[in-house]
């Protein structure tokens, strides 16, 4: 079975696009935590754009659409978000169901927490609730424990 480029996780076969991040998927197998490109099909997989690391496990989840809600999935109250953070310690972690926002602009992507219970912290600043603040490379994400830096 193949694996995410992006964030490692489990596709069947026929998927042209990762549920959980987005990312486009290949032909190839990929193995699980990869997170550097070894191949041409690897490198067009990944992109050259801005994408999320997990700080735990140094994986990659591309960013691929201007807005992008981050949080945990719950099928039971029919919640989504673009980047779920389950399968990185999202629930232990104390990431909220709808936690934060990426918005894409000229470029840019800025952040916003979503009233979560945890808060967002950007560089160890809490952020206010539905308060934009732009990131700039390396910046470090906290939604409540879970880490991510942002490279552009």
């Amino acid at each position: 079975m193949k694996t995410c480029p992006g964030c490692g996780t489990p596709k069947g076969n026929g998927e042209a696009r990762c549920e959980v991040c987005g990312a486009v998927l290949t032909s190839e197998d990929i193995a699980p935590g990869n997170t550097e490109p070894t191949d041409a099909a690897e490198v067009t997989a990944i992109g050259t754009g801005p994408y999320l690391v997990v700080v735990s496990t140094g994986d990659k989840i591309p960013l691929t659409k201007p807005e992008i809600v981050i949080g945990r999935e719950d099928p039971v109250r029919n919640i989504s978000p673009d980047i779920d953070t389950t399968p990185i310690g999202g629930l232990e972690g104390g990431v909220s169901r709808r936690h934060a926002k990426l918005t894409e602009s000229n470029g840019q992507y800025s952040i916003e927490d979503l009233n979560s219970t945890n808060y967002t912290l950007v560089n160890k600043e809490k952020l206010r609730p539905a308060t934009p603040r732009q990131l700039t490379p390396g910046d470090e994400i906290h939604l409540g424990r879970v880490a991510l830096s942002y490279r552009p």
